[in-house]
C-alpha cells in the first residue's frame, strides 16, 4: 500500500517533513545571553542626591544620575536566556527574579531567595539559564530584601519568533515600541525605611486610644515618597524642603503622624535645574507601548493628553482590545496599550504623558492627606519638534481622579479569545489581614494569610532537597513561634497535588488594598469586588479608634459565590493581581508546574512583614518532574559535584529510586548545556510542528 503523511504510518514522506520542521525550528531558536551587574553608586534620579543601586549591562549605557533601569532583557519564545548576574555589592547576598516568566519545570531558575535557591554571595558570579515559554512583557527585579525598591529592576520583552504569529501587531501594525516603567521613591535607603516601618516608632510618647485609657505604640509606616520616577528619572524640587511637614493621620482618633520626613541632603546639593522631559515617539499608525510598575508599595495611573490608550493585553497575555482615558495599574503589573498616531496637525505639537498615584492606594478610614504627586514625559511626532500642547488639565486638576479609584479596573481586562474556567477540584479560602502589636520592643505590624506571618524557610528548599540534606519539604521550614497577637510565626506553606485544579478565594480584611503575585503561573479570575465592612465580616468588637474590627468574611457571603464545581467565565488572567480594600478576588488555576512557587502581596513592605506563602506543588511530596540544576548552582556547586556517583550521576531524592529530576531529563545529568539544549530544542519542534500541521 502507499505511503502518505495522513495515513499514520513512518515513512520516507513523514520523517521528510518531520526533518524540515525540526531543522526550521532549531534554526529560529538560539540562545541569547546577557551580562547584569548590580552595585551602590551615588546618583540623583529626582535630583536628590542619594546612594542607588546601579544595574549596568554589555554595551548598555547608564546615566550619572540614571543607574537605572537596567537594561531591557529580549528573546524569542523558545529561546534559552542566558543572564549572568555579576554581585559586586561589597556586603549583601542578592537574587534575581523574572516576574511573571513560569521557569516550566524548572524553579532553580525563579530566583526567591531561600526557597529556590541560596542567594547570591557578595562579589560572586550566577548565571540563570533556562527556557522561554511565555510571550509579552514581564520585568526582573530582586528578590532578596528590599533592593528591587532601590533601583534593582529592568524589563523583559519576550517576542514571537515571528511578526506574524503576533495577534498584536497583526491588529495593531506599529511602528514604535517603547517601555515605560514606573516607581515610587524614597531619600531614605530601603533598609532604613524596613528597620523604621517595623520599629518601636512612638514607643515613649504616649497616645491614648478612644476611651483614653491605655498608650497605644503605633508603626510609622512609609505611605508618602518623596517623589515619582518614570524610567527612573523624576523630579523633586528641593528648594521646597519642609522639613516639619505632616504626612498622615492613620488613626482618625489619634494624634500620631506616619511620615517619612524630608530633611536637607547629605552628600551634595541638589541638582538646581529639573531635567529635561523624556521623549516617547508616536508614527506611523500605531505606537505600542509597554508599561510596567515596578513601585515597591503604590498603584498608578497614566494618562495621554488629547490620546487614547488601547489596551491589547496584561501580564503578557492578550486581551480584547479595550479603548480608555487611562490607565490604573497595580504594583508588578504590565500593561501593554496602543496609541493611535493621528496628531500630525502643523505646526507639530509635544504632548503630556502624566503618571500619578492612584486614589485607591490610600487607606480607608484614614485622614489622607491630598497626594498630588505626578512625573511626566512627552509623547512627541517624528522629527521630534515643537511646542508642547496645551494640556486638557494638570494631574492637580484630574476629573478623574475619584473615578480613578476603580480598584477592579484590571478585571475589566477580558483574554483574547473568550474562556471558560473548568470547574475547580477544591476550593482553598486564603484570608489576608494584619495584626498589632502594642507591646515594646516587638514589631509593632505584622501581615497574615490565615493567621499565619510568614517567615522563609531555614534552608532553601530546593537544594536541601536536592542534596538530601534533608529528606522532606517540611524539614526545611521554619517556625518562631506564636507572636504576642496570636498569629503563628513561621513558613507559611500550601501542599497543592500536581494535576489538580483548585480554586482560590483571597478575601482582604484590610483597609489598604494588596497587590498580589503568584510565581510560576498564570491565574484564572472569575470574580472580584468590595465588600460591605458593617454587613460582611464577623465582628471582632472595636479597635483602639472605637471602629467595629472586622474578623472573617461570613459564611453566607461565601457561599454566594460562584458554585466552584460548575464552569465559569473568566474575567481576565494573569499573575498580578489586586484585591480592593475590604474585598475579594477569585482565581483558578491548574497546578501544572512542580515546585516551590512563592505566592506573597507585592507591596515591599507587607513582604517583608509575613503577607507570604509557598505554594508546594508536588506529586507525592516532591518534585519528581523538574529538571536538574546548573553546575555552578548558588552555594553548593563543591557539594554537589562530591555527590556524584562514579558514572557521574546523583543519588535518588527522599531515600526512593525515583529521582528528583524526570527520567527524559535524568539521561543529561551533568550537563547542563545539554539539558537547555535538549528542552529547548524540544519545545522550539513542537512549537514549530503545531505551526506546521496549522
Amino acid at each position: 500500500m502507499a505511503c502518505s503523511c495522513g495515513t499514520g504510518c513512518l515513512c520516507r514522506c513523514c520523517m521528510k517533513c518531520f526533518l524540515v520542521v525540526m531543522v526550521a525550528a532549531l534554526a529560529q531558536c538560539k540562545t541569547v545571553t546577557y551580562n547584569l551587574s548590580v552595585d551602590r553608586v551615588p546618583a540623583s534620579p529626582d535630583r536628590y542626591p542619594v546612594i542607588a543601586i546601579r544595574v549596568s549591562g554589555d554595551n548598555y549605557d547608564w546615566e550619572e544620575d540614571r543607574p537605572f533601569p537596567g537594561p531591557t532583557i529580549r528573546a524569542k519564545l523558545g529561546d534559552t536566556l542566558e543572564v549572568t548576574l555579576h554581585n559586586k555589592f561589597e556586603t549583601e547576598t542578592t537574587s534575581l527574579h523574572f516576574h511573571g516568566l513560569h521557569m516550566k519545570n524548572n524553579p532553580w531558575m525563579d530566583g526567591v531567595a531561600d526557597v529556590t535557591q541560596c542567594p547570591i554571595a557578595p562579589m560572586t558570579t550566577f548565571t540563570y539559564t533556562f527556557n522561554v515559554t511565555e510571550t509579552g512583557t514581564f520585568w526582573y527585579h530582586a528578590h532578596s530584601g528590599h533592593q528591587y525598591s532601590a533601583g534593582f529592576l529592568g524589563a523583559v520583552v519576550i517576542d514571537y519568533p515571528t511578526p506574524k504569529e503576533d495577534p498584536v501587531r497583526q491588529q495593531f501594525p506599529y511602528t514604535y515600541d517603547q517601555t515605560i516603567i514606573l516607581q515610587e521613591w524614597f531619600h531614605e535607603d530601603e533598609n532604613s525605611l524596613h528597620y523604621n516601618y517595623r520599629g518601636p516608632y512612638n514607643a515613649f510618647s504616649r497616645r491614648r486610644n478612644w476611651q483614653g485609657s491605655e498608650n497605644i505604640f503605633q508603626p510609622n509606616y512609609p505611605w508618602k515618597a518623596h517623589s515619582l520616577l518614570m524610567n527612573g528619572r523624576g523630579d523633586y524640587n528641593c528648594a521646597a524642603i519642609n522639613e516639619t511637614k505632616k504626612c498622615f493621620n492613620r488613626n482618625p482618633c489619634g494624634s500620631g503622624e506616619q511620615c517619612i520626613r524630608e530633611r536637607q541632603p547629605l552628600l551634595r546639593d541638589c541638582r538646581t535645574e529639573s531635567y529635561p522631559l523624556d521623549e516617547f515617539k508616536c508614527g506611523g499608525k500605531y505606537a505600542r507601548f509597554r508599561l510596567i510598575n515596578g513601585a515597591g508599595n503604590v498603584p498608578f495611573k497614566l494618562w495621554i493628553d488629547n490620546h487614547d490608550l488601547i489596551i491589547v493585553a496584561r501580564d503578557g497575555i492578550e486581551t480584547k482590545p479595550l479603548t480608555v482615558q487611562y490607565i490604573i495599574i497595580p504594583v508588578g503589573q504590565r500593561i501593554d496599550f496602543m496609541v493611535v498616531c493621528n496628531k500630525y496637525q502643523f505646526p507639530l505639537k509635544k504632548y503630556m504623558i502624566y503618571a500619578t498615584i492612584a486614589v485607591g492606594y490610600l487607606p480607608e478610614g484614614a485622614d489622607n492627606p491630598p497626594i498630588l504627586d505626578f512625573v511626566a514625559a512627552h509623547l512627541t511626532y517624528p522629527p521630534g519638534v515643537g511646542e508642547i500642547h496645551p494640556p486638557a488639565f494638570l494631574p492637580a486638576e484630574d476629573p478623574t481622579r475619584t473615578e480613578g479609584s476603580d480598584e477592579t479596573f484590571e478585571y475589566k481586562l477580558e483574554p483574547l479569545v473568550e474562556t471558560m474556567s473548568p470547574p475547580a477540584d477544591e476550593r482553598i479560602i486564603l484570608l489576608g489581614g494584619e495584626v498589632y502589636s502594642m507591646l515594646p520592643g516587638e514589631p509593632l505590624e505584622e501581615w497574615t494569610i490565615n493567621g499565619i506571618t510568614h517567615t522563609m524557610p531555614k534552608f532553601a528548599i530546593l537544594p536541601h532537597l536536592y542534596l538530601a540534606h534533608a529528606s522532606t519539604i517540611n524539614e526545611c521550614l521554619s517556625n518562631h513561634g506564636v507572636g504576642p497577637m496570636g498569629n503563628e510565626r513561621r513558613t507559611n506553606i500550601l501542599h497543592l497535588e500536581h494535576g489538580k485544579t483548585y480554586e482560590f478565594i483571597l478575601l482582604g480584611v484590610s483597609g489598604q488594598q494588596h497587590p498580589w503575585h503568584l510565581h510560576g503561573y498564570y491565574m484564572d479570575f472569575i470574580a472580584a469586588g468590595r465588600l460591605n465592612r458593617s454587613t460582611d465580616f464577623e465582628s471582632l468588637g472595636v479597635d483602639e479608634c472605637g471602629f467595629d474590627r472586622p474578623g472573617s468574611v461570613k459564611q453566607s457571603v461565601i457561599d454566594s459565590f460562584p458554585d466552584y464545581k460548575e464552569p465559569a467565565k473568566v474575567l481576565s488572567r494573569g499573575d498580578t493581581f489586586t484585591v480592593p480594600r475590604y474585598g475579594y478576588s477569585i482565581f483558578r488555576v491548574k497546578m501544572d508546574n512542580q515546585g516551590p512557587w512563592l505566592f506573597h502581596c507585592h507591596v515591599g513592605w507587607h513582604l517583608g512583614m509575613g503577607m507570604a506563602m509557598i505554594f508546594s506543588v508536588e506529586k507525592n511530596g516532591s518534585y519528581p518532574g523538574i529538571v536538574e540544576p546548573t553546575v555552578d548552582f548558588p552555594a553548593y556547586m563543591s557539594m554537589a559535584l562530591g555527590r556524584r556517583g562514579r558514572d557521574g550521576s546523583f543519588p535518588p531524592i527522599n531515600g526512593t529510586s525515583e529521582p528528583l529530576g524526570s527520567a527524559a531529563i535524568s539521561s543529561l545529568r551533568g550537563s547542563p548545556i545539554l539539558s537547555a539544549f535538549f528542552i529547548s530544542s524540544l519545545v522550539s519542534i513542537l512549537f514549530a510542528v503545531q505551526q506546521y500541521m496549522k
